[in-house]
């Protein structure tokens, strides 16, 4: 079993369930997402963002409950590396590793990396607080 987390988790769940059982966190339990899972819980939300306490609480249950191989995280951890970090003391991650992906969380290195790599991209700017602001 894969255990998959994030805002919305539909995409990666019927991506994977054609040759996985897969768990589920995430903050909607749409009938698209429940039909292909084995287990869903609800992610709590505060505001547009997850509760991350209330993330790890239901991430630290459901390993030990279900015993997945692994997790994959989707959308909602950008910038939220000490989360995943957390997560991954308990279960290994599927992706990059984290100081590879919280390089991601930095626009300067991001971009910086697009640049290097000749990948074309809209002009943007980054604000003095990392904010990619876009014409």
């Amino acid at each position: 079993m894969i255990l998959v987390a994030g805002i919305s988790t539909r995409i990666l769940v019927q991506s994977l369930s054609a040759n996985y059982k897969v768990i589920a966190l995430d903050c909607f339990g749409d009938l698209d997402t429940l039909k292909h899972v084995v287990y869903w819980r609800k992610i709590k939300r505060n505001g547009l963002e997850m509760d991350e306490d209330h993330f790890l609480k239901i991430f630290t249950v459901t390993v030990q409950e279900l015993c997945p191989v692994a997790w994959i995280c989707g959308a909602g951890f950008e910038g939220k590396i000490n989360v995943i970090e957390s997560a991954e003391k308990l279960l290994p991650r599927f992706g990059i590793n984290s100081q590879n992906l919280n390089k991601l969380f930095k626009p300067k290195i991001f971009f910086s990396q697009l640049k290097k790599n000749k990948i074309q991209h809209p002009p943007t700017s980054i604000t003095n607080n990392n904010t990619v602001l876009m014409p």
